[in-house]
């Protein structure tokens, strides 16, 4: 989903009437998350907007960003029924954000207003501390708790921190910045996920009971042996790591810039309009200049559009595929068209030049090959096709690095950089569970996060000795599993 309008009160009370309430409900079915679309929305139509909240949230805490950051057109829109009957399916995210955002906005935390756990399944009340989570878990039939550390506090480690202390157990989050949301808070641009909303998101985990230690670095101000002696579970949502270099010549030079720092660094502004930071990565005065941003994923469509509202005179996106391949999502490549970003097809760069700064880009053309292990034909470059293209700045969006230096040393395995588990999300030390992006999941989106999350928040609580039907039923098996 692209930045749009927020729905007003009239249009939110006609949209949610558009809803067939449909009984099986492929929306939810197409949600990783498992929302209950058809009832928020019918809660909605019946201005009960806490109940839809409630709702939402207990199925994804992080509900107010996916309202904004999901690819609805692929799930629960692209799943909705009238959109089969090729009409217009209902705008199920923007119902969704108006319902949190009210929440939001009057300092509602609609998971303290619930007496029902996760999925409703546990008879465990919602509770502000994590003693009187203990307390309550122990009284409810079939309830076990435990102390389980959570490392990191992305959609991955929020929603599971979430699901486990609505089930009772004490849950300590540890959070190598200041500040929780993970990547989404940290590298999404303000006019698409504004900065209050991740931060809204993780207060109502921690007025579960749930403790957060920020600016502490697993691996580096505790150990991994650490937290395994500490806690009776370990939760893993590390992320993924770095953006590897370009691996050319050239790409050292003053003017290149890797996309999430760069990201970051439009966060630590105020304002997109603004040309400087004043944080240890500083946003580079893009005035009139020129840019390229080389890749073709979501992130490369996030820095282009960025730089193209920094006032860049020209943004050009660089990818060595088609459009047909890009793995951005053609609502982003529609956004980033209407923002007067340039995309060319078939191009990979060679060589950066330049004297001490960047002043081109050498580029050769490519043609489409045979297949590659992803199925889509592999780019070969054309035989006397270099040219150069001038720019003043280049920003690197060839996608994320595996996270093996933080499992380096563990007793976890990893397949081809990703983490080892199993259908529960369980790795090779029963005690240690992990999801997101560390599990270097294809295509991975924040909702998936979430629902993964859901799924080892309730292997970790069957493992401790819960009630084995307490949740997990966000989060897709297909294409997680990789024991």
């Amino acid at each position: 989903m692209t930045a749009s309008h927020p729905l007003g009160p009239l249009e939110v009370v006609a949209e949610a009437n558009r809803c067939l309430y449909c009984h099986d409900a492929p929306c939810s079915r197409a949600c990783p998350a498992a929302v209950d679309v058809p009832t928020f929305i019918r809660k909605i139509g019946t201005d009960n907007l806490l109940g839809a909240a409630r709702v939402i949230l207990e199925a994804n805490v992080m509900g107010g960003t996916c309202a904004r950051v999901c690819p609805t057109e692929v799930l629960c829109e692209g799943a909705c029924v009238l959109k089969n009957e090729r009409l217009r399916p209902v705008a199920i995210g923007r119902l969704q954000r108006y319902a949190t955002d009210w929440a939001k906005e009057r300092g509602k935390n609609p998971l303290l207003q619930s007496a029902a756990a996760p999925s409703g399944r546990l008879p465990v009340a919602a509770a502000k501390t994590a003693a009187a989570q203990t307390t309550a878990a122990k009284t409810a039939g079939g309830a076990a708790s435990g102390r389980v550390a959570v490392v990191g506090a992305g959609p991955a480690g929020l929603a599971c921190a979430a699901e486990l202390a609505r089930l009772g157990h004490g849950v300590t989050i540890y959070e190598a910045t200041s500040q929780a949301g993970g990547l989404p808070g940290q590298a999404i641009p303000p006019f698409r996920l504004p900065g209050e909303v991740p931060a809204w998101e993780a207060s109502l985990v921690r007025e579960l009971g749930v403790e957060f230690k920020g600016g502490v670095q697993v691996g580096k101000d505790i150990s991994y042996s650490d937290l395994l002696t500490r806690y009776d579970a370990v939760f893993l949502g590390v992320g993924r790591g770095g953006v590897p270099g370009l691996g050319i010549p050239g790409e050292e030079l003053d003017g290149v810039y890797e996309a999430l720092t760069f990201l970051r660094a439009t966060r630590a502004t105020r304002s997109t309009r603004a040309t400087r930071s004043t944080r240890a990565d500083p946003l580079p005065d893009l005035g009139g200049r020129v840019v390229a941003v080389i890749g073709g994923g979501n992130t490369a469509i996030d820095a282009a559009t960025s730089a193209a509202r920094l006032g860049a005179e020209r943004v050009m996106v660089l990818y060595r595929r088609t459009e047909a391949e890009m793995p951005a999502y053609a609502s982003e490549y529609r956004f980033a068209l209407d923002e007067g970003v340039e995309f060319q097809w078939l191009t990979a760069p060679v060589k950066i030049l330049g004297d001490g700064r960047v002043r081109a880009v050498r580029c050769v053309h490519m043609a489409r090959g045979e297949p590659d292990a992803s199925g889509r034909p592999r780019p070969k470059p054309v035989p006397g096709s270099e040219h150069e293209l001038a720019v003043d700045v280049i920003i690197n969006a060839t996608g994320q690095g595996p996270r093996a230096d933080f499992f380096a040393g563990t007793d976890l395995k990893l397949e081809g950089g990703r983490l080892k588990v199993n259908e529960d999300l369980q790795t090779a030390n029963p005690r240690v569970f992990a999801a997101g992006d560390c599990l270097g999941t294809p295509d991975a989106t924040v909702v998936q996060a979430v629902g993964q999350g859901k799924r080892a928040a309730a292997g970790i609580h069957l493992h401790l000795g819960g009630d084995d039907g307490a949740s997990g039923d966000g989060g897709e098996r297909t294409g997680v599993t990789n024991g």
